[in-house]
């Protein structure tokens, strides 16, 4: 029996040891914990879906490669159709205003959010922390079709000799707030991976892989069954993340980098808040075949903590804080139940306490 026992030990033992780690390849310029609280300005914002610039004759387009080595060969790129020709247009414009660095503080900190115009993200955090004092910048309008690029690094993008093994695997770690939250509706994706030579690998990864739902992101009983607030919403659950994976590959020099292509979802986006804790690239000294690389979707609980968050965006002082009654009467505070009109210096906001 013992005999037996040492075996199975041993057995595990060498299964750990021949299980090879997975190499981070992300470039640190999107590590999100490292950048300043504020507006995030990406790269660049291009034309087609190959990412290109138009110069200004509109007649012959720059190259993919001479673009990227302007970026120090790296790079978060927005890029659509005619309406991302340059950041100055209308839709550029209208999405940049609602993507920031927001801290939202304990095992969550700092995040990238993508709000659309309409999203009620600041009330919804007011509600659920009192001591939430500052706000997410919103999209001022439509932003259209588009899709987010994040590019790998071509100095450490690894190879696959084998067309069919995947050997980069890549992570996002994400939450989404909806207005209405939804099961069926789409809010982000599909999100995979296009080369330099735009070659989606794995083959159809932009018709299969998962697009992510709203109503992923709600409170749950244990059983699974939504829970609803007294009005029969579905509640939504900052606690609960995302952790969306796929592998994907470069078989040819000439196809590096690769980039992850995020679909923007831009109908259902404008009532919502997409908050981004990570985008991570991976080499797999262990490869997958085309089956275990299908995107795959787990989730992880992250608590944020208000009151690490009070310095978000615009902070405001405290101190200027001023409750009314909805029918115009000062009061000191929200304790008991009711709707309240917050006024901070020359912002108001309607506050619900139940």
């Amino acid at each position: 029996m013992k005999k037996y026992l040492l075996f199975a030990v041993s057995a595990m033992f060498a299964a750990n040891v021949c299980a090879q780690e997975l190499e981070d390849i992300t470039p640190e310029s999107f590590d999100f914990s490292k950048k300043e609280v504020g507006l995030l300005e990406p790269d660049g914002v291009y034309h087609g879906a190959n990412i290109q610039v138009l110069p200004a004759d509109g007649n012959t387009a720059i190259p993919f490669s001479t673009l990227f080595e302007t970026h120090g060969r790296r790079a978060l790129f927005i890029v659509g159709g005619g309406q991302y020709s340059n950041p100055e247009t209308s839709h550029a414009k209208n999405l940049l205003a609602g993507m920031a660095i927001v801290d939202l503080g304990g095992e969550v900190g700092k995040v990238l959010a993508i709000s659309g115009h309409a999203s009620a993200i600041n009330g919804k955090m007011q509600e659920l922390y009192p001591e939430w004092t500052g706000e997410i910048p919103l999209a001022l309008g439509e932003f259209g079709w588009g899709n987010l690029n994040w590019t790998t690094d071509p100095d450490n993008t690894p190879l696959s000799e084998d067309a069919d093994a995947f050997n980069i695997r890549c992570r996002i770690v994400l939450n989404v707030f909806a207005n209405e939250p939804s099961e069926s509706e789409n809010i982000a994706g599909p999100i995979y991976c296009s080369t330099a030579t735009r070659d989606i690998k794995p083959q159809g990864a932009n018709g299969t892989n998962e697009p992510i739902k709203s109503g992923e992101f709600i409170k749950r009983y244990e059983e699974g069954d939504p829970m609803e607030d007294d009005f029969g919403n579905l509640i939504w659950d900052s606690e609960n993340w995302m952790v969306y994976e796929f592998d994907t590959n470069v078989s040819t020099e000439d196809g590096i980098p690769t980039r992850i292509k995020w679909e923007m979802q831009t109908g259902p986006m404008a009532n919502a808040t997409i908050f981004i804790k990570e985008v991570k690239f991976f080499n797999n000294p262990e490869p997958v075949d085309k089956e275990g690389a299908a995107a795959r979707k787990s989730f992880i609980k992250l608590t944020p903590d208000p009151v690490a968050s009070v310095n978000n965006i615009e902070a405001e002082n405290a101190a200027q804080k001023k409750v009314y009654t909805v029918s115009g009467i000062e009061v000191g505070n929200k304790a008991q139940k009711g709707v309240y009109v917050e006024k901070i210096g020359n912002k108001t906001r309607k506050v619900v306490v139940r």
